[in-house]
Parts: structure tokens; sequence; C-alpha cells
């Protein structure tokens, strides 16, 4: 594809039914059953065969018909997105490499991408009972590494050892997986090296192909996906989630930066952050509070230790943290300051042209900005912008009623006004390719533009 604590097995996940995906009827084994028609149908995507993707389509949409009528389950398939959550996790090929792998620790996994001929190496370690989880995903921790100035065998390991102790209380419970970076040689020969300078500067490329393995070979519960940023690298965990905050669940920063005014602290609205003041913390975590100004939780652990060798009272608080907390796959609200223009949208929400002056800050009046509910009674879409001249709408039932008529307002000014059909290649094909930035599911969705900049009255 593109991109486009030790317990049971029965408490790996408990989301709350508000924030779940709806689901229905139709048994998880008739669902992991058609998940080889979702398989067969992007293998047929990647190759451009039209014709086996539209074979793989009809196979799916039979399939779900048939385990619909013995659910004695009325309406359209498309509408229990739950449904679809199981279907297209449960069409990761299994890893041949990983699958021998499951609850012996962290091993190195190796991605290659097929376009380009590069390849990441990336630790991981998955929970031994992850063969039986098809229908309750595991949660994932993707934990950054700071600059350890090592390469090869040796940055192999010392990654390896301090994961192993960061995550020993979570390795029963959740996938974990730390980027280690580009390789270099051929085959056996090839060995990782460190990037030089940020995850989000020149180590993006070794980022975004490294979640890739969660993305596209490995089944995870998307909704309670954390990131954990080690040392220095947690200011960049907080800089991430700014651009990307429909991915993550929460951000855990183990001592790091915590910005200045050039943080887009208002993407961070919801996102509950941990920070971990270890003995060699460099944040003003204090500060931080200060610009997030209540817009989400943030809780401090204080550790004698230093961030990358917690003590295990650290330890037992992260897991606790981390407890059973998850975010909506499907908001009814949400804002998004533009700030980096390699990422572009927050959920359901995209912006494909925007202004942005050089020298804007993200408190400026005018700096790109969308903000947008879903009011589901009147079945209304209503967004507000700000120098910010085209976006795309992602839809799905879980949103909005798509059986009645859809409302979009933009500034105060309907835009559209009509019933969507709801097609299953459209979900699909978002999923494979990421168009809607969020590895969301819809089944819906509408571009518009010439959008006025709106800007403030003094701007």
């Amino acid at each position: 594809m593109l991109f486009s604590l030790i317990a049971g097995l029965a408490l790996i996940i408990a989301v709350p039914d508000d924030d779940a995906l709806t689901r229905s009827g139709i048994s998880t084994k008739d669902l992991t059953k058609a998940a080889p028609d979702v398989a067969e149908y992007f293998e047929a995507l990647e190759a451009d065969r039209r014709g086996d993707q539209e074979e793989a389509l009809a196979s799916l949409r039979e399939a779900l018909e048939k385990a619909a009528k013995r659910a004695k389950e009325d309406g359209d398939v498309l509408t229990f997105l739950g449904d679809w959550e199981v279907l297209i996790q449960n069409a990761k090929p299994e890893q041949k490499a990983l699958k021998s792998k499951y609850g012996r620790g962290f091993i190195v996994h190796t991605f290659s991408d097929p376009y380009d001929g590069r390849s990441v190496e990336v630790l991981i370690s998955i929970p031994k009972e992850y063969a039986k989880a098809t229908e309750e995903f595991y949660p994932a921790v993707i934990g950054l590494k700071p600059i350890l100035g090592m390469s090869g065998k040796d940055l192999r390991e010392k990654v390896t050892e301090i994961a192993e102790v960061m995550y020993a209380d979570l390795l029963a419970t959740h996938i974990v997986m730390v980027p280690i970076g580009e390789t270099e040689g051929e085959g056996r020969k090839a060995l990782p090296k460190e990037h030089e300078g940020f995850w989000l500067g020149d180590g993006l490329y070794g980022l975004l192909t490294s979640m890739r393995v969660l993305f596209e070979q490995v089944r995870y519960d998307r909704s309670r996906l954390f990131l954990d940023g080690w040392g220095e690298a947690g200011g960049e965990a907080l800089q991430l989630a700014t651009v990307a905050p429909a991915w993550f669940a929460g951000v855990i920063n183990r001592g790091g930066g915590t910005g200045d005014d050039q943080l887009i602290v208002a993407n961070l609205a919801g996102k509950p952050l941990l920070y971990v003041k270890g003995s060699d913390a460099t944040g003003d975590e204090a500060d931080l509070e200060g610009r997030l100004d209540g817009l989400t939780s943030l809780e401090v652990v204080e550790d004698d230790a230093e961030a990358m060798v917690p003590s295990e009272n650290t330890r037992t608080a992260i897991v606790d943290w981390m407890g059973d907390r998850a975010h909506d796959l499907a908001p009814a609200e949400l804002q998004y300051h533009l700030g980096d223009i390699r990422f572009q949208s927050n959920h359901w929400l995209k912006a494909m042209d925007i202004n942005r002056r050089p020298t804007a800050m993200p408190n400026d009046a005018d700096f790109p900005r969308m903000k947008a509910t879903i009011d589901r009674e009147e079945n209304l879409v209503s967004i507000e912008t700000t120098n910010v001249f085209e976006v795309y709408v992602f839809l799905s039932d879980d949103l909005i009623d798509l059986d009645r008529e859809v409302v979009i307002d933009v500034n105060g000014e309907e835009r559209l006004r009509k019933v969507f059909a709801r097609d299953p290649r459209l979900m699909l094909d978002n999923v494979f390719l990421n168009n809607s930035g969020d590895l969301g599911l819809y089944s819906a969705e509408i571009r518009i533009s010439d959008i006025d900049a709106n800007l403030p009255e003094d701007g």
C-alpha cells in the first residue's frame, strides 16, 4: 500500500461506546472471511488492474450481503464503519518475518518501499495473543528516539536496550514500535543509520515509512495509538501531534522541549499530554500548560531518573495514564491550523489551497485555519475558514445521516445541499491511498472551492 501491564486478552481494549465506530450484527467470523476480498482489491488497485478491482468489489458485496441476511441486518452495509474497520484491519497480509515472533519481545523488522527501493528498520514488539485479536485490536505505541550518535549494529543494540527498559510493562498488552532509521547496504548486509536533524526534517521519510508497518502490515486499534518521544525527541512528538492530530490518542514527552510560540497548541485540543519530568528534563511544562489554556489535559510525572531509564513508579504511571484512553475516530467537532504544508488535514476535513504569510505565527488572526462542526439532527456541516480557499469534506454515517439531504455551510454561506451515494470504492481507495490524510473510513466526499479568504476585519 501507499502512504499514501500483564493482563489477559480480555483487557486489551476498553473503548467507550460513544467513541467506537458503529457495528452491525454481522459476526466477526463472517467479516474475517470477507477480508481477503479487501486484500485482493488493494492488490488490484496497486497494480491498476481495473477488472480485478471490480471482481473483488463484487465478491465483497456478495459476501457482506449474505452475512447481513444471516444476521437479519437491514440497510446498507456501508453504514457500519465498525464492520469495515474489522474488515480492513484483518485484510492486512500476515508477515512471515513477524508471525513466529509474537510474544518474544522486541525484534528488528525491515520495511521496503516497493516504489523507490528504500528501506527502513524498526524495532517492534507484538503481544503473544496477537493472532487471536481479530475484533478487539491491540493498542499501539510509536516511540521516537533521540539522536544517539550511532549507526549499524551499535544503533540497533542501543535502541533495543533502551526500549526493553522503557516498555517492559506494556509488551503483553500493546504493540510497540520504534523507528530506527533508513538502511544502507543490500540484503543481510544492510545496516541502519540515523537521520540528521529532526524527525520532521531529514527524518520525515524514515518516520512516515516506518509508520507504514502499522498502517499496512499490523492490525492495531486506530483509536488507541500513542506517540512517545524520548528525551529531546519529546518536543518533536509534540510537534508531530500538532500537524497530524487525527492519528494519536495521546502524546508522551519524556523530558524534551515543550515548544515556544511557534508550536501550534490549538491543534492539540482534546489531545491528552503526559510530561515525564526526569532529572535531565529540558522543557518547561508550566509554560506549556499556560499556552494550552485549557485546550487539553496535561499531566506531569516527576522522576529522579533520566528520561530513558525511568523508575518503576514512572513506568506504572505511564501504563495507568494510557489506561483505556481512546480518541474518537469520527468527531463531530474539529479545528486545524495549517502550519506545515506537508500536512493539511484533521480527520474529515482537508485543506487543498491556502495562503500563509511567511512571517505568520499561529496566534495571528490571519493564520490559515479551519473549524468545523456537524449537527446530526439538522444534517448540517458548518465550516469556518481563514485563508483557506479549497477544502475536501469526507463523510460517513458515523458523522452524518447519508440517507438524508446533507447541507454544507462555509463561512455562513450555504455551499451544498444534496443526498450522497455511498461508495465502497471511495472508502477502500482512501484507506489505501490515504487521500483524507487520516487513514479514515469515508463513503462519500465533496470538494468545495472558491472560498473567500474570510480575513478578520483588522487583517
